[in-house]
């Protein structure tokens, strides 16, 4: 077959990576893990309370039944509080004691008080159902507008629970509408977030409108908050000690993305007059690539900036720069080159349905993905809908494509350290998987061996032990919930969870030579 010689080695590449993803398929009902608390995300075959026991892993402690409000349901988002940093619990689904369930293990902090809060959205898509059609596929169209005033409206409870001298800030990274029609932006202008800044960068989604910087300049006067200083598309926000900069990557009528001398020069600038500050960059496009984008060929060019390399550069000049944080991918994924770190979120209203808060201290940040509860069914349905746009497009395995969307637990919930640059795998590829394959509490056969014969909708992994600890994530196994605790192909490796969705489109979109995001043609918009 035509092709089939060069994209051998690629796809060759790509099957090794899904078996090591499935060697290290790990516990699925672990949605997020914080220092103080965790999330949980299942589903149950009948209708059930949403209800959880738990209790410190050493089996000294009395179990705690957690429950929320929600009545009975088929789907499952529940929150544990008050637990205690760098410290493993047991917990078993439906409130059962001998009921299924796992080990988790929550983070230790990062040094030094908080002093911040950031929660982010990525990708959010609003849709005027008045003046276009909003269908309700992968990304959840028809429900986007009330997942997002559901999201706000569980921010402004968390928000409100915390000290209220702590700085607070919602921050949206880009692709504000599916069609950036008026309607969308005045939707956003009109968010509900309380007594929060509302911050935002703009998307290729937002720039497809010719119009779009007369917009943005409305928009964003609209929301007139002194805490979000914009200059044009791109912005500055403070957060105690941290500083946000908000960076623009349209370019007008095309997906790519790119900053551009001028902001560069811009951004140096600014980084000058504060270097001991610790920095945060926001562009709705990475900065980094991930790691199978070569896969992609020519189409991997609008997957990230054009101009990364001159913006690295400007990096090893101002280490005050930790982290990028960027949307656009639809996927959870962290990587790092040299000492900045590349946080990807995944999209709001599509699988998994949910949102991110980013925690500052003084020595780091704490990455934490928040499962909407509100959402738990309409994740489920976009679940479902990837699926089957795998399965349409022959991929192996289309079950674990939702584990590739939703990442590993590392790459939804993580520690990340200003004196240890080095705390997130370097983004080198599939190969750099940190985490060993979970086994059974029963010590049985290790769970991925029933991988395939699983369903699940809500899909994550189990986290990691705190640094220094040999013991491995665990899984205990019973059937009174009736719970379907599924697998995902998740993996301590950020690399491997890109296999199936960059497969998909090198199906779609086969090409004779990759390239890399500084350089090739990029599409233009063409729907």
């Amino acid at each position: 077959m035509p092709g089939v010689g060069r994209a051998l080695p690629g796809l060759l590449f790509a099957a090794a990576t899904l078996v090591a993803a499935m060697a290290h398929a790990e516990p699925a009902e672990v949605a997020s893990v914080g220092t103080t608390d965790a999330a949980l995300a299942w589903r149950s075959d009948d209708p059930a309370p949403t209800r959880v026991v738990v209790r410190k892993a050493d089996g000294d402690g009395a179990w705690r039944t957690v429950e929320a409000e929600t009545g009975l349901s088929r789907f499952h988002v529940l929150e544990l509080d008050g637990l205690e940093p760098g410290t493993r619990y047991e917990y078993r689904l439906g409130g059962e004691e001998d009921g299924p369930g796992g080990v988790l293990t929550t983070r230790t902090p990062p040094p030094g008080d908080r002093v911040g809060v950031l929660w982010v959205l990525a990708d959010i898509h609003l849709c005027a159902a008045e003046v276009q059609e909003c269908p309700d596929g992968i990304r959840r169209l028809g429900a986007a507008n009330g997942i997002y005033a559901a999201v706000l409206d569980e921010v402004r409870g968390r928000a409100a629970a915390l000290p209220a001298e702590l700085p607070q800030a919602v921050l949206i990274l880009g692709d504000l509408a599916q069609h950036p029609v008026p309607e969308t932006w005045r939707a956003v202008a009109r968010s509900d977030t309380g007594d929060l800044p509302l911050c935002l960068i703009p998307g290729n989604h937002d720039g497809w409108d010719e119009s779009w910087e007369t917009r943005w300049a409305e928009t964003t006067a609209a929301l007139d908050d002194p805490a979000c200083r914009y200059d044009g598309a791109r912005g500055e926000l403070e957060l105690g000690p941290w500083r946000v900069v908000l960076l623009s990557t349209v370019v007008a009528g095309e997906n790519r993305g790119e900053l551009g001398d001028e902001q560069r020069g811009w951004l140096e600038g600014r980084l000058a007059a504060g270097p001991e500050r610790p920095t945060l960059l926001a562009l709705h496009h990475p900065w980094l690539p991930h790691p199978l984008a070569p896969l992609l060929g020519e189409a991997s060019a609008y997957l990230c900036i054009r101009d990364a390399a001159p913006l690295e550069e400007l990096f090893g000049r101002h280490p005050q720069v930790h982290a990028v944080l960027s949307g656009h991918l639809h996927v959870n994924w962290t990587g790092k080159r040299g000492t900045v770190v590349q946080h990807v979120f995944s999209a709001t209203s599509q699988f998994p349905v949910g949102y991110h808060s980013l925690t500052l201290h003084e020595g780091g940040l704490v990455r934490r993905f928040h499962p909407l509860r509100a959402g738990a069914e309409e994740s489920a349905a976009s679940g479902a809908a990837l699926k089957a746009w795998a399965a349409d497009r022959g991929l192996p395995l289309p079950w674990a494509v939702t584990g590739v969307v939703a990442g590993d637990l590392a790459a939804r919930a993580d520690v990340q350290l200003l004196s240890d640059a080095r705390t997130t795998p370097e983004a080198s590829g599939p190969g750099s998987a940190t985490s060993d394959a979970p086994e059974r509490a029963d010590g049985g056969q290790p769970v991925a061996a029933a991988a395939s014969e699983r369903i699940v909708l809500q899909e994550s992994a189990a986290p990691d032990a705190p640094a220094g600890e040999a013991a491995r994530p665990e899984r205990t196994t019973g059937t009174r919930s009736g719970c379907r605790c599924a697998l995902s192909a998740a993996t301590g490796g950020r690399g491997a969870l890109g296999t199936l969705f960059l497969l998909a489109v090198l199906a779609r979109r086969r090409r004779s030579r990759p390239a890399t995001c500084a350089e090739g043609p990029s599409p233009r918009r063409t729907a």
